[in-house]
C-alpha cells in the first residue's frame, strides 16, 4: 500500500508462488509494481493487465507462464521494466512493442518466441537493456534498433541468438549492433561433467530432432506440457550440459518429464531448488533430499541430490543406475 491506502506494490520473490494470474488485478488502478519472480505461477498473462495505467514494473520471470505476450502490455504508458524471461511463452513479439514509450529494460530470453524482431522496436528510444536470447527468433536485428546503441542512443546491452552457430539465428553484428552473442547461462558447471559440453542454443534443431524420437514433436512445443517444461529446463536452466546425441541427454530429458508429470515442485523431498544457478539454493535443496538412492547403487553416501540440480541424474534422490549410468 502507499500513503493513500491503495495497493501499489505486489512483490513475491523465490517463494514458489503457484496458481495462475487473476484478471481481477486489472481493477487495481494504482498498481505500480507487479513482481512475481522465480515461482511456479502458470497459465497466461491476462490481456486485461494492459489497463494498469500506473504500472511501471512487470516482472514475471522464472515461472511456468505459457501463451503469448499480450499486445496490450506494450501500451502501458509508464512501463519501464518488462521481465518475462525464463518461462514458456510462445508466439511472436508484437509490433505494438513500439508503443512502449517509457520502456528501459526488456528481458524476454529463455522462452519459445518465434518470428522476427519487429522494426517498431526502434521506437523504444529510452531502451537501455534488451535480452532476446534463447528463443526461436530469426531474421535481422532492425537497423532502427541498432541505431539506439550507445553513444548516440541509450542501449548499453543488446543481445539475441546471433552466434555463428546459432540455429535459428538473428543477424546482429558485434559490436556494431549487438553487444554480445554468447549466452551467460552457458557457463561451465561447478560440478565437472563426464560428458562433452555444448551450447544448446547452437543446436536447437538437433535437440528437437533427437527428442522427437521419444516424445511427440507437437507435445514438445506445446506450452505447459511436462515435455515442453522439461525441454525448456534442458535448454535454458540446466547447467550440466551433455551432447544431444549422447544417450544420457535423452535419459536426462525423460527424468525431467517424469519430474514435471508428477508435480515435482510439490514433492516433500528432493524437489528442485528454487534457483537452479544459485549454489546456496542448490545446497539447501540437496540438504532436504534425505531419501537415499536404493539398492547397491548408492553414489552419495546414503543421500541424493535434489532433482534437476547440476549433477548427473544418477545422483538425484531415489534414482538407481547401473555401472554404465543408465537408470534402472
Amino acid at each position: 500500500r502507499d500513503d493513500d491506502q491503495v495497493v501499489a506494490f505486489i512483490e513475491f520473490d523465490t517463494n514458489r508462488l503457484g496458481g495462475t494470474l487473476p484478471s481481477e488485478l486489472q481493477h487495481l488502478n494504482d498498481l505500480r509494481v507487479l513482481r512475481l519472480h522465480e515461482g511456479s505461477t502458470s497459465g497466461r498473462i491476462p490481456s486485461e493487465y494492459g489497463t494498469l495505467s500506473s504500472l511501471f514494473l512487470l516482472v514475471l520471470s522464472q515461472n511456468n507462464i505459457t501463451g503469448t505476450i499480450p499486445a496490450e502490455i506494450y501500451g502501458l504508458p509508464k512501463l519501464v521494466t518488462l521481465q518475462l524471461n525464463s518461462n514458456h511463452l510462445t508466439g511472436t513479439i508484437s509490433t505494438d512493442i513500439g508503443m512502449a514509450a517509457s520502456l528501459r529494460i526488456l528481458f524476454l530470453q529463455e522462452n519459445f518466441l518465434t518470428g522476427t524482431i519487429p522494426e517498431e522496436m526502434g521506437n523504444n528510444v529510452k531502451l537501455e537493456r534488451a535480452n532476446l536470447q534463447n528463443n526461436y527468433l530469426s531474421g535481422e536485428m532492425p537497423q532502427d534498433v541498432c541505431d539506439l546503441r550507445e553513444p548516440t542512443g541509450s542501449i548499453s546491452f543488446l543481445t539475441a541468438d546471433c552466434g555463428i552457430n546459432d540455429e535459428p539465428r538473428v543477424d546482429c553484428a558485434v559490436p556494431g549492433c549487438c553487444t554480445d552473442c554468447t549466452y551467460d547461462s552457458a557457463l561451465p558447471s561447478s560440478q565437472p561433467s563426464q560428458f562433452p559440453t555444448i551450447s544448446f542454443s547452437s543446436c536447437l534443431s538437433q535437440v528437437l530432432g533427437v527428442l522427437s524420437t521419444v516424445s511427440n514433436r507437437t507435445t514438445l512445443l506445446t506450452s505447459g506440457t511436462p515435455q515442453s517444461r522439461a525441454l525448456g529446463w534442458l535448454l535454458h536452466r540446466d547447467t550440466f550440459y551433455s551432447c544431444p546425441f549422447d544417450l544420457a541427454f535423452v535419459q536426462r530429458y525423460i527424468m525431467a518429464v517424469f519430474y514435471y508429470s508428477t508435480d515435482g515442485p510439490s514433492w516433500d523431498v528432493c524437489s528442485a531448488p528454487r534457483n537452479l544457478t544459485d549454489p546456496s539454493s542448490i545446497a539447501d535443496a540437496n540438504n532436504n533430499c534425505v531419501a537415499s538412492n536404493p539398492g547397491d547403487y548408492q553414489f552419495t553416501g546414503g543421500e541424493g541430490d535434489a532433482w534437476l540440480t547440476p549433477s548427473h541424474e544418477c545422483f538425484w534422490g531415489m534414482v538407481r543406475c547401473r555401472d554404465d549410468d543408465q537408470v534402472v
